[in-house]
């Protein structure tokens, strides 16, 4: 009988053993899982954060960009031919828009 007790109590501790290790390799197996993703993640946050700064600078010069005027040079060959001319529309050269295109051209640069 004594035999028997013993046997199981060994049984019984040969299990728990089994249970303990087996928790081990589930937490271990769980662990290598969620590290590699929470990595994955940060990695990825990363991306979309580059990402997300590229496009608001992109974004900046169109904006910049969207300030000189597409008629620009029709706009300019319009006024050089009136003061050319010397219509009363246009008495003397149009340098500010030429200061105001440099100035734009100088936003853009200096932001790319």
């Amino acid at each position: 009988m004594n035999i028997e007790i013993g046997k199981r109590k060994n049984r019984m501790n040969n299990n728990s053993v089994k249970h303990t290790s087996l928790a081990k390799n589930l937490r271990y197996i769980i662990m290598s899982i969620l590290l590699p993703m929470v990595i994955f993640i940060f990695v990825l946050l990363g991306f979309f954060w580059f990402y997300s700064a590229q496009y608001s600078k992109i974004m900046h010069n169109v904006t910049v960009g969207s300030e000189f005027n597409i008629d620009f040079k029709n706009n300019l060959d319009l006024k050089m031919y009136h003061y050319a001319v010397g219509s009363s529309e246009q008495k003397e050269m149009p340098v500010e828009d030429v200061n105001d295109a440099i100035a734009i051209a100088e936003a853009l640069q200096d932001t790319t």
